[in-house]
């Protein structure tokens, strides 16, 4: 797909410092320039089409806290059951589908290495599925912009 000079400046606007506003899509709007309406159905076309895998806020890893990735092995009829008791943890950040063995992974973090293992002891006594837990001993961030 080819992506238009306006698709390319919507997209890198709302990567970063995203306006925290009553009305955030009319400020980028009017910061490109573009109709509102447009820059509301453009950004859900692009996630669509896969063009955006996600539109969301994501939070930054404590420097004091701990974190881990997980990976369970679930059934497929057992997903939707599985990700919703993974959501219910407070400390989990992310939860996403794979196409792997291992299909459901997710990050959680906390501010103390044994509430973190406890969660994952809790999550294991709900579940007998195999489960992968690959602590993160170092966060990276990297930023993606497309330039014109």
């Amino acid at each position: 797909m080819e992506l238009s000079d306006d698709d390319i400046k919507l997209i890198n606007r709302v990567q970063r410092n995203f306006p925290l506003c009553k009305d955030p899509f009319a400020q980028i709007s009017k910061e490109l320039g573009l109709d509102k309406s447009w820059v509301i159905s453009r950004l859900n076309e692009l996630r669509e089409i896969g063009v955006v895998s996600r539109f969301g806020s994501i939070a930054k890893r404590k420097n004091d806290g701990f974190s881990t990735l997980a990976a369970l092995k679930v059934p497929p009829d057992r997903i939707n059951d599985i990700a919703h008791l993974i959501n219910s943890y407070e400390d989990v950040t992310h939860n996403y589908l794979r196409e792997h063995e291992f299909n459901l992974w997710f990050v959680i973090q906390s501010n103390s290495e044994d509430k973190l293992n406890s969660a994952l002891a809790d999550l294991r006594l709900h579940m007998d599925f195999p489960m992968l837990n690959l602590p993160i001993l170092e966060s990276y961030h990297s930023d993606m912009v497309i330039t014109l």
